[in-house]
């Protein structure tokens, strides 16, 4: 969780800071129990966060409880063509579904959806083709916002394919 200094003021109006992909201990890949993530954002003066835990919103909703700030309830979701991301969930979304019925689902609960490794080298990019990597697919699906530019991942690559779909994919 790297979050850049910016003034907590800016022309006299509060500046969000905003973090919308991040894990608690109820995903695989961290170790942040609810009450250490909440710390650590207010340490780092995060005001903002989605809390995307790898098939389940439990550690969002863990988040949400303890927070004075506000919490996105989020998943990141295993489709059975790679990851997707939704935000401002209702509820979980099952996983393995297709892509377009896990973007449906986000959808119906009026949430947004974004592809959170679009390039990933460990297969986890949301892929059409079966060759990984290819998000150009899925662009007009999702909100090219939520498209990752950076991923701080040593094993992602670094270059320049991500922020290209992403500005390709804006309307």
């Amino acid at each position: 969780m790297k979050v850049r200094k910016v003034n907590q003021q800016m022309n006299g109006e509060r500046v969000l800071r905003v973090d919308l992909h991040t894990h608690t201990h109820y995903s695989r890949d961290s170790i942040m129990s609810p009450r250490w993530f909440v710390e650590t954002c207010r340490r780092k003066g995060i005001n903002c966060v989605a809390v995307t835990d790898h098939n389940t919103i439990r550690g969002a909703l863990a988040v949400r409880e303890l927070a004075d700030f506000r919490v996105i309830v989020g998943e990141e979701i295993q489709t059975a063509a790679g990851q997707v991301l939704g935000l401002f969930l209702e509820e979980e979304v099952r996983p393995g579904l297709s892509p377009e019925e896990t973007i449906e689902m986000v959808r119906a609960m009026g949430g947004i959806v974004g592809v959170p490794h679009p390039y990933d080298r460990l297969g986890l990019a949301l892929r059409h083709d079966g060759a990984g990597g290819s998000a150009a697919r899925w662009r007009h699906h999702v909100d090219p916002r939520l498209l990752h530019h950076r991923d701080g991942a040593r094993h992602r690559p670094r270059d320049g394919r991500a922020p290209r779909a992403a500005r390709a994919a804006r309307p």
